[in-house]
């Protein structure tokens, strides 16, 4: 599930339980809308680069 923390802005994925952002530590995380979801980068998937390695 993808997560978004109220005090820095911070998203960030995880299963299980969550109690704080791994960023800050504050306590004011919620589901992240679709929108903020999309704001993560994933290893090798930027534009042009075929080798998925990093």
């Amino acid at each position: 599930m993808t997560y978004f923390c109220e005090d820095c802005g911070f998203v960030f994925c995880r299963t299980g339980d969550i109690r704080e952002c791994p960023y800050c530590g504050e306590k004011r995380i919620r589901t992240a809308a679709e929108a903020e979801g999309e704001q993560l980068d994933y290893p090798g998937t930027e534009t042009g680069d075929e080798s998925g390695i990093y």
